[in-house]
């Protein structure tokens, strides 16, 4: 069997929200000193929709979901092409949500910063030897 073109798999995905009624997967991640977590993703309903799935159903459809985005690692790749690097130094932590009907991705992303605030201060001696008369 021939692997599924791109266009064959967004049409598959648009499917499959549309079915269940899925608007979105959401995920969020947090991360620094060169370790980070991305959390797996949830499945976010359209308002109208009042059905619950089982916790076992809603794994099953998140792992069909999964399978047609390229696999486990396809939030890592997701993130990694728009803020690659989120993970290093200070850090950053954010939330993904992939927008089923368009196969489009928003990041709201939070870059945490390291700063230096430099100052000089002149004391007079009074103030300096002050502390020492107590």
């Amino acid at each position: 069997m021939e692997p599924l073109t791109l266009a064959a798999r967004i049409e598959l995905v648009r499917a499959l929200a549309e079915k269940h009624g899925v608007v979105a997967l959401v995920s969020e991640y947090e991360g620094s000193g060169d370790s980070g977590t991305i959390e797996p993703p949830t499945l976010e309903f359209a308002p109208h929709v009042k059905k619950v799935l089982s916790s076992r159903d809603s794994k099953l459809l998140l792992a069909q979901f999964t399978e047609l985005l390229g696999g486990d690692y396809f939030l890592d790749n997701a993130l990694d092409a728009v803020v690659g690097g989120w993970e290093i130094n200070e850090g950053s932590r954010g939330k993904l949500r992939l927008d089923l009907s368009t196969c489009t991705m928003s990041v709201d992303h939070i870059q945490y910063v390291q700063a230096e605030e430099k100052s000089s201060h002149t004391l007079n001696p009074e103030t300096v030897f002050q502390s020492f008369e107590q």
